[in-house]
Protein backbone atom coordinates (compact mmCIF):
# COMPACT_ATOMS: atom_id res chain seq x y z
CA UNK A 1 0.00 0.00 0.00
CA UNK A 2 1.17 3.43 -0.83
CA UNK A 3 0.72 5.25 2.34
CA UNK A 4 1.00 9.00 3.09
CA UNK A 5 1.00 10.78 6.29
CA UNK A 6 0.50 14.68 6.61
CA UNK A 7 1.81 16.20 9.77
CA UNK A 8 3.11 19.40 10.45
CA UNK A 9 5.25 18.56 13.21
CA UNK A 10 8.00 15.31 12.61
CA UNK A 11 9.00 14.24 15.59
CA UNK A 12 12.75 13.60 14.79
CA UNK A 13 13.02 17.39 13.97
CA UNK A 14 10.33 18.55 16.90
CA UNK A 15 9.33 16.43 19.34
CA UNK A 16 5.77 16.96 20.73
CA UNK A 17 2.89 14.56 21.90
CA UNK A 18 1.03 14.40 18.69
CA UNK A 19 4.08 14.56 16.53
CA UNK A 20 4.80 11.05 18.37
CA UNK A 21 1.61 9.22 17.91
CA UNK A 22 2.09 10.02 14.09
CA UNK A 23 5.33 8.91 14.10
CA UNK A 24 4.89 5.46 15.82
CA UNK A 25 2.24 4.99 13.69
CA UNK A 26 4.54 5.47 10.73
CA UNK A 27 7.16 3.35 11.49
CA UNK A 28 4.10 1.02 12.35
CA UNK A 29 3.21 0.84 8.74
CA UNK A 30 6.65 0.70 7.69
CA UNK A 31 7.29 -2.65 9.70
CA UNK A 32 4.18 -3.68 8.22
CA UNK A 33 5.57 -4.02 4.86
CA UNK A 34 4.05 -0.65 3.20
CA UNK A 35 5.41 2.32 0.90
CA UNK A 36 5.38 5.55 3.65
CA UNK A 37 6.15 8.79 2.79
CA UNK A 38 5.63 11.76 5.45
CA UNK A 39 4.71 15.24 4.76
CA UNK A 40 5.95 17.66 7.25
CA UNK A 41 6.64 21.16 7.82
CA UNK A 42 10.60 22.01 8.18
CA UNK A 43 10.99 22.88 11.74
CA UNK A 44 13.49 22.69 14.38
CA UNK A 45 16.28 20.28 13.34
CA UNK A 46 14.46 19.39 9.63
CA UNK A 47 15.31 23.41 8.43
CA UNK A 48 18.73 22.40 8.24
CA UNK A 49 18.00 19.27 6.37
CA UNK A 50 17.50 18.46 2.44
CA UNK A 51 13.72 18.63 1.46
CA UNK A 52 13.51 14.95 0.50
CA UNK A 53 15.35 12.71 2.68
CA UNK A 54 15.36 8.87 3.13
CA UNK A 55 15.39 8.29 7.02
CA UNK A 56 15.43 4.24 8.56
CA UNK A 57 13.55 3.40 5.80
CA UNK A 58 10.85 6.61 5.52
CA UNK A 59 10.44 9.01 2.67
CA UNK A 60 10.18 12.25 4.43
CA UNK A 61 8.81 15.60 2.55
CA UNK A 62 9.50 18.45 4.35
CA UNK A 63 7.74 22.06 2.78
CA UNK A 64 8.76 25.15 3.55
CA UNK A 65 6.90 27.15 6.34
CA UNK A 66 6.02 30.36 5.16
CA UNK A 67 7.56 33.48 7.51
CA UNK A 68 4.47 35.79 8.17
CA UNK A 69 3.77 37.34 11.52
CA UNK A 70 0.71 36.45 14.03
CA UNK A 71 -0.89 39.36 12.87
CA UNK A 72 -0.93 38.20 9.17
CA UNK A 73 -4.21 37.62 8.66
CA UNK A 74 -3.55 35.70 5.78
CA UNK A 75 -1.30 33.16 7.44
CA UNK A 76 -3.69 30.37 7.58
CA UNK A 77 -4.00 30.27 3.82
CA UNK A 78 -0.78 30.69 3.20
CA UNK A 79 0.65 27.92 5.13
CA UNK A 80 -2.10 25.56 3.45
CA UNK A 81 -0.90 26.53 0.20
CA UNK A 82 2.93 26.26 1.06
CA UNK A 83 2.05 22.72 1.96
CA UNK A 84 -0.16 21.98 -1.59
CA UNK A 85 2.67 23.53 -3.41
CA UNK A 86 5.26 20.57 -2.23
CA UNK A 87 2.69 17.96 -2.46
CA UNK A 88 1.99 19.00 -6.14
CA UNK A 89 5.99 19.06 -7.16
CA UNK A 90 6.97 15.88 -4.72
CA UNK A 91 4.13 13.86 -4.21
CA UNK A 92 1.79 14.04 -7.39
CA UNK A 93 3.29 11.36 -9.17
CA UNK A 94 1.92 8.79 -6.73
CA UNK A 95 -1.37 6.95 -6.46
CA UNK A 96 -1.81 6.95 -2.88
CA UNK A 97 -3.90 4.17 -1.34
CA UNK A 98 -4.24 5.88 2.36
CA UNK A 99 -3.58 9.58 2.82
CA UNK A 100 -3.55 9.98 6.64
CA UNK A 101 -4.06 13.08 8.24
CA UNK A 102 -2.83 13.93 11.49
CA UNK A 103 -2.19 17.86 11.34
CA UNK A 104 -4.61 20.49 10.05
CA UNK A 105 -2.60 22.25 7.92
CA UNK A 106 -0.15 20.36 6.04
CA UNK A 107 -3.56 17.54 5.56
CA UNK A 108 -5.64 20.32 3.84
CA UNK A 109 -2.13 21.24 1.43
CA UNK A 110 -2.68 17.59 0.38
CA UNK A 111 -5.88 17.30 -0.28
CA UNK A 112 -5.94 21.21 -2.39
CA UNK A 113 -2.72 19.28 -4.08
CA UNK A 114 -3.76 15.94 -4.74
CA UNK A 115 -7.52 16.20 -5.11
CA UNK A 116 -9.26 13.20 -3.31
CA UNK A 117 -7.19 9.95 -3.27
CA UNK A 118 -8.73 6.59 -2.59
CA UNK A 119 -9.25 6.61 1.19
CA UNK A 120 -8.60 9.38 3.54
CA UNK A 121 -8.25 8.76 7.12
CA UNK A 122 -8.29 11.84 9.94
CA UNK A 123 -6.66 11.13 13.13
CA UNK A 124 -7.97 14.13 15.13
CA UNK A 125 -5.62 14.76 18.23
CA UNK A 126 -7.47 17.97 18.99
CA UNK A 127 -10.08 19.95 17.81
CA UNK A 128 -8.29 22.90 16.66
CA UNK A 129 -11.39 25.46 17.58
CA UNK A 130 -11.47 24.19 20.70
CA UNK A 131 -7.71 24.11 21.29
CA UNK A 132 -7.69 27.73 19.58
CA UNK A 133 -9.85 29.29 21.60
CA UNK A 134 -8.68 28.24 24.98
CA UNK A 135 -4.97 29.02 23.87
CA UNK A 136 -6.01 32.98 22.21
CA UNK A 137 -8.14 33.28 25.08
CA UNK A 138 -4.16 34.26 27.43
CA UNK A 139 -2.77 36.64 24.36
CA UNK A 140 -4.33 39.68 25.21
CA UNK A 141 -5.17 41.85 22.55
CA UNK A 142 -3.84 39.33 19.89
CA UNK A 143 -5.87 36.67 21.34
CA UNK A 144 -9.10 38.68 21.02
CA UNK A 145 -8.54 39.30 17.26
CA UNK A 146 -8.22 35.75 16.46
CA UNK A 147 -10.88 34.84 18.22
CA UNK A 148 -12.91 37.65 16.48
CA UNK A 149 -11.38 36.79 13.03
CA UNK A 150 -9.62 33.19 13.36
CA UNK A 151 -12.70 30.91 14.90
CA UNK A 152 -14.72 31.02 11.62
CA UNK A 153 -11.98 29.98 9.34
CA UNK A 154 -10.84 27.29 11.54
CA UNK A 155 -13.98 26.15 11.73
CA UNK A 156 -14.42 25.83 8.06
CA UNK A 157 -10.81 24.01 7.75
CA UNK A 158 -11.51 21.33 10.35
CA UNK A 159 -15.26 20.90 8.79
CA UNK A 160 -14.27 20.15 5.52
CA UNK A 161 -11.05 17.86 6.22
CA UNK A 162 -13.57 15.85 9.15
CA UNK A 163 -15.46 15.86 5.62
CA UNK A 164 -13.21 14.87 3.81
CA UNK A 165 -12.32 12.00 5.47
CA UNK A 166 -13.73 8.52 4.84
CA UNK A 167 -12.60 7.62 8.34
CA UNK A 168 -11.94 10.11 11.61
CA UNK A 169 -10.05 8.40 14.28
CA UNK A 170 -9.63 9.70 17.87
CA UNK A 171 -7.65 8.69 20.60
CA UNK A 172 -10.23 8.92 23.20
CA UNK A 173 -14.44 9.29 23.75
CA UNK A 174 -14.05 12.87 24.50
CA UNK A 175 -12.96 13.74 21.21
CA UNK A 176 -15.55 11.82 19.63
CA UNK A 177 -17.99 13.78 21.25
CA UNK A 178 -16.83 16.61 20.39
CA UNK A 179 -16.79 16.38 16.43
CA UNK A 180 -20.59 14.73 17.03
CA UNK A 181 -21.55 18.11 18.64
CA UNK A 182 -19.82 20.65 16.76
CA UNK A 183 -20.31 18.37 13.23
CA UNK A 184 -22.30 15.50 13.06
CA UNK A 185 -20.04 13.72 11.70
CA UNK A 186 -19.86 10.80 15.29
CA UNK A 187 -20.76 7.79 12.92
CA UNK A 188 -17.35 8.13 11.26
CA UNK A 189 -15.20 8.32 14.49
CA UNK A 190 -13.62 4.91 15.57
CA UNK A 191 -12.00 5.45 18.77
CA UNK A 192 -8.70 3.77 19.29
CA UNK A 193 -6.18 5.08 21.71
CA UNK A 194 -2.51 5.45 21.60
CA UNK A 195 -0.41 1.87 22.90
CA UNK A 196 2.20 1.87 25.47
CA UNK A 197 5.85 1.40 23.77
CA UNK A 198 7.67 -1.59 24.15
CA UNK A 199 10.68 -0.16 25.10
CA UNK A 200 8.91 1.99 27.58
CA UNK A 201 9.55 0.01 30.87
CA UNK A 202 11.58 -0.32 33.67
CA UNK A 203 15.30 -0.71 33.47
CA UNK A 204 16.99 1.50 36.48
CA UNK A 205 15.98 1.45 40.16
CA UNK A 206 14.65 4.26 41.52
CA UNK A 207 17.69 5.15 43.29
CA UNK A 208 20.27 4.46 40.03
CA UNK A 209 17.67 6.76 37.67
CA UNK A 210 18.09 9.63 40.72
CA UNK A 211 21.57 9.55 40.99
CA UNK A 212 22.03 9.79 37.05
CA UNK A 213 19.66 12.22 36.94
CA UNK A 214 21.30 14.25 40.34
CA UNK A 215 17.91 14.10 42.07
CA UNK A 216 18.18 13.43 45.78
CA UNK A 217 18.05 9.93 47.05
CA UNK A 218 15.43 9.75 49.63
CA UNK A 219 13.21 13.03 49.57
CA UNK A 220 10.09 12.09 48.10
CA UNK A 221 9.39 13.33 44.18
CA UNK A 222 6.57 14.61 41.90
CA UNK A 223 7.24 15.21 38.03
CA UNK A 224 5.78 16.47 35.19
CA UNK A 225 6.49 17.31 31.64
CA UNK A 226 4.30 19.44 29.46
CA UNK A 227 4.28 22.48 27.33
CA UNK A 228 4.70 25.57 29.79
CA UNK A 229 1.16 26.84 28.75
CA UNK A 230 -2.05 28.02 31.07
CA UNK A 231 -4.45 25.41 30.22
CA UNK A 232 -1.40 22.78 31.66
CA UNK A 233 -2.67 23.63 35.25
CA UNK A 234 1.44 24.11 36.24
CA UNK A 235 0.75 27.46 38.03
CA UNK A 236 -1.98 25.41 40.19
CA UNK A 237 0.07 22.08 40.40
CA UNK A 238 3.48 24.72 42.07
CA UNK A 239 0.90 26.20 44.79
CA UNK A 240 -0.43 23.16 45.64
CA UNK A 241 2.69 21.39 46.64
CA UNK A 242 4.52 25.02 47.76
CA UNK A 243 3.63 24.17 51.66
CA UNK A 244 5.31 20.51 51.50
CA UNK A 245 8.06 21.80 48.97
CA UNK A 246 9.04 24.89 50.89
CA UNK A 247 9.59 22.92 53.88
CA UNK A 248 11.84 20.30 52.10
CA UNK A 249 9.48 17.42 52.59
CA UNK A 250 9.35 16.81 48.83
CA UNK A 251 10.85 18.35 45.32
CA UNK A 252 8.58 18.88 42.27
CA UNK A 253 10.59 18.51 38.93
CA UNK A 254 8.61 20.15 35.91
CA UNK A 255 10.21 19.37 32.25
CA UNK A 256 9.02 21.31 29.24
CA UNK A 257 9.62 24.62 27.56
CA UNK A 258 6.76 27.40 26.33
CA UNK A 259 5.65 31.09 26.58
CA UNK A 260 4.86 30.35 31.00
CA UNK A 261 8.25 29.87 31.53
CA UNK A 262 9.36 33.34 32.53
CA UNK A 263 5.94 33.30 34.98
CA UNK A 264 6.20 29.83 36.46
CA UNK A 265 9.77 30.75 37.11
CA UNK A 266 8.52 34.30 38.86
CA UNK A 267 6.16 31.91 40.77
CA UNK A 268 8.66 29.96 41.98
CA UNK A 269 10.69 33.02 42.95
CA UNK A 270 8.10 34.01 45.36
CA UNK A 271 6.49 31.33 47.15
CA UNK A 272 10.83 30.65 48.09
CA UNK A 273 10.89 27.48 46.34
CA UNK A 274 14.14 27.75 44.57
CA UNK A 275 16.00 25.10 45.85
CA UNK A 276 13.14 22.68 46.06
CA UNK A 277 10.77 23.12 42.40
CA UNK A 278 12.87 23.14 39.32
CA UNK A 279 12.00 23.83 35.80
CA UNK A 280 14.17 21.86 33.79
CA UNK A 281 13.58 22.68 30.11
CA UNK A 282 13.07 20.28 27.52
CA UNK A 283 14.20 16.47 28.11
CA UNK A 284 15.76 14.41 26.02
CA UNK A 285 14.30 11.13 25.56
CA UNK A 286 17.11 9.23 27.67
CA UNK A 287 16.31 12.21 30.52
CA UNK A 288 12.31 11.77 30.20
CA UNK A 289 12.98 8.21 30.80
CA UNK A 290 14.92 8.31 34.06
CA UNK A 291 12.55 10.84 35.02
CA UNK A 292 9.91 8.86 35.11
CA UNK A 293 12.06 5.97 36.62
CA UNK A 294 12.72 8.26 39.50
CA UNK A 295 9.83 9.98 40.38
CA UNK A 296 7.36 8.80 43.14
CA UNK A 297 4.60 10.47 41.42
CA UNK A 298 3.54 11.85 38.12
CA UNK A 299 1.22 14.98 38.37
CA UNK A 300 -1.29 16.06 35.51
CA UNK A 301 -3.03 18.98 36.66
CA UNK A 302 -4.44 19.72 33.09
CA UNK A 303 -7.50 22.23 33.38
CA UNK A 304 -8.68 22.02 29.88
CA UNK A 305 -8.77 19.75 26.43
CA UNK A 306 -6.48 17.12 27.38
CA UNK A 307 -8.06 15.01 24.24
CA UNK A 308 -5.85 12.05 25.44
CA UNK A 309 -3.16 12.40 28.10
CA UNK A 310 -0.22 10.07 26.31
CA UNK A 311 2.08 11.57 29.03
CA UNK A 312 0.16 9.32 32.04
CA UNK A 313 0.23 6.15 29.91
CA UNK A 314 4.27 6.80 29.49
CA UNK A 315 4.69 7.48 33.43
CA UNK A 316 2.54 4.36 34.35
CA UNK A 317 4.00 2.02 31.91
CA UNK A 318 7.27 2.68 34.34
CA UNK A 319 5.01 1.93 36.82
CA UNK A 320 4.96 5.46 38.48
CA UNK A 321 1.29 6.46 39.78
CA UNK A 322 -0.55 9.60 38.50
CA UNK A 323 -2.01 12.44 40.33
CA UNK A 324 -4.39 13.76 37.84
CA UNK A 325 -7.25 16.67 37.00
CA UNK A 326 -10.66 14.80 35.88
CA UNK A 327 -10.31 17.32 33.09
CA UNK A 328 -11.64 16.19 29.41
CA UNK A 329 -10.39 12.74 28.46
CA UNK A 330 -8.18 11.71 31.41
CA UNK A 331 -10.78 9.83 33.87
CA UNK A 332 -11.26 7.22 30.29
CA UNK A 333 -7.90 6.35 30.88
CA UNK A 334 -7.21 6.93 35.07
CA UNK A 335 -10.48 6.22 36.51
CA UNK A 336 -11.13 2.25 35.99
CA UNK A 337 -7.76 2.08 37.57
CA UNK A 338 -7.45 4.51 40.52
CA UNK A 339 -10.12 6.89 40.59
CA UNK A 340 -9.46 8.40 43.89
CA UNK A 341 -5.77 9.64 42.34
CA UNK A 342 -8.11 12.13 40.20
CA UNK A 343 -8.77 15.60 41.41
CA UNK A 344 -11.36 18.38 40.43
CA UNK A 345 -9.52 20.46 36.99
CA UNK A 346 -8.22 23.44 38.83
CA UNK A 347 -8.91 22.61 42.30
CA UNK A 348 -5.66 23.76 44.13
CA UNK A 349 -6.80 22.63 47.70
CA UNK A 350 -8.10 19.07 45.95
CA UNK A 351 -5.06 18.45 44.39
CA UNK A 352 -2.67 19.73 47.84
CA UNK A 353 -5.17 17.50 50.01
CA UNK A 354 -3.75 14.35 47.67
CA UNK A 355 -0.10 15.39 48.23
CA UNK A 356 -0.33 16.25 51.57
CA UNK A 357 -2.28 12.70 52.31
CA UNK A 358 0.42 10.85 50.50
CA UNK A 359 3.41 12.36 51.94
CA UNK A 360 1.55 11.83 55.61
CA UNK A 361 1.01 8.59 54.99
CA UNK A 362 -2.69 8.29 54.52
CA UNK A 363 -2.73 7.19 50.76
CA UNK A 364 -1.81 3.77 49.79
CA UNK A 365 -0.25 4.32 46.47
CA UNK A 366 -0.48 1.24 43.80
CA UNK A 367 2.45 -0.58 43.77
CA UNK A 368 4.73 -0.54 40.54
CA UNK A 369 3.95 -3.69 39.45
CA UNK A 370 -0.02 -3.46 39.67
CA UNK A 371 0.36 0.28 37.74
CA UNK A 372 2.42 -1.34 35.05
CA UNK A 373 -0.13 -4.20 34.57
CA UNK A 374 -2.64 -2.00 34.46
CA UNK A 375 -1.11 -0.67 31.58
CA UNK A 376 0.10 -3.79 29.64
CA UNK A 377 -3.58 -5.26 29.57
CA UNK A 378 -5.30 -2.21 28.35
CA UNK A 379 -2.55 0.04 26.42
CA UNK A 380 0.04 -2.50 25.26
CA UNK A 381 1.05 -3.12 21.27
CA UNK A 382 -1.05 -6.40 21.49
CA UNK A 383 -3.67 -4.87 22.83
CA UNK A 384 -3.95 -1.36 20.55
CA UNK A 385 -2.17 -1.90 17.07
CA UNK A 386 -4.93 -4.98 16.07
CA UNK A 387 -7.45 -2.22 16.53
CA UNK A 388 -6.03 0.53 14.57
CA UNK A 389 -4.70 -1.66 11.74
CA UNK A 390 -8.30 -2.82 11.03
CA UNK A 391 -9.04 0.85 10.24
CA UNK A 392 -5.74 1.85 8.28
CA UNK A 393 -5.73 -0.93 6.67
CA UNK A 394 -9.37 -2.16 6.14
CA UNK A 395 -9.84 -2.37 2.04
CA UNK A 396 -6.13 -2.52 1.59
CA UNK A 397 -5.19 -4.96 -1.66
Amino acid sequence: MNYLLAVDYWFPDFPGGAARVAWDMVRLMRDRGHSVTVLCVAWGRGTDKPRVTEEDGIRIVRCEKPELSAWNPSRLEQSIEAAAATARERLADVDWDLVHIHSHITGAGVLRALGKPRRVVMTLHSPIVLEQKVNWVHEGLLGQVKLLLGTGSLRRLESGLLTASDDIHTLSQFTRDRVQEAYGLGDKVTVVPYWKRPDFKRTLSKKQARAELGWPESTPIFFTIRQLRERYGLGSAIDAIAPYARDGRCRFYIGGEGPLRETLADQIRQLGLESSVELTGRLSDEALIQAYQAADVFVLPTLALECFGLISIEAMAFGCPVFASDSSAIPETLRPFRPDLLFPAGDTEALRGRIGDYLEGRLELPTPDDVVDYIDSNYSQEVIVPRLMALLERDAG
